[in-house]
């Protein structure tokens, strides 16, 4: 892999990877029915703030540190967490699908398909690190839910 593709990738690929998982997850809890959803790309003071599709975007100071969405799904069903948490790896996974290309050896769209597939079947990975948990995490934390719930 050349310098410039691998250049390209962290400075492109990464990022837009990160905040089209965040936008599916934004989107999908409006969709649900959550009356607010903001994405925060990174931490620290706040940078620029915009709304776009009835979401507010956040880029702070240390926009390397990642990015989450919060909403305010509180008041929303077990079934609607579980597919608002669902959105984000299975965008992931959908690029990966859709780039992945088996017959030709383009580097750049195979790297690009191999993360999405990294970010995706990770973040299905059920763990908790302090406060922040991952998607899979949040799935089965809402199905021990409806399972107490329907016992």
């Amino acid at each position: 892999m050349t310098a410039v593709i691998f250049l390209a990738f962290l400075a492109l690929v990464v990022p837009l990877t990160i905040v089209i998982h965040e936008m599916a997850h934004a989107i999908s809890a409006r969709i649900m029915g959550a009356s607010e959803a903001t994405i925060v790309i990174g931490g620290g003071k706040i940078l620029l703030q915009l709304q776009c599709f009835q979401v507010l975007f956040q880029l702070r100071l240390f926009w390397f540190l990642g990015a989450y969405s919060k909403t305010n799904a509180d008041q929303l069903s077990s079934v609607a967490k579980i597919t608002i948490s669902f959105a984000g790896p299975a965008v992931n996974l959908l690029i990966a699908l859709l780039l992945f290309d088996g017959e030709h050896s383009d580097t750049f769209l195979n790297l690009t398909a191999a993360f999405n597939l990294w970010i995706g079947i990770v973040n299905l990975v059920p763990f908790k690190v302090g406060s922040r948990s991952s998607d899979g995490w949040q799935m089965v934390s809402q199905v021990i839910q409806l399972m107490r719930r329907g016992a």
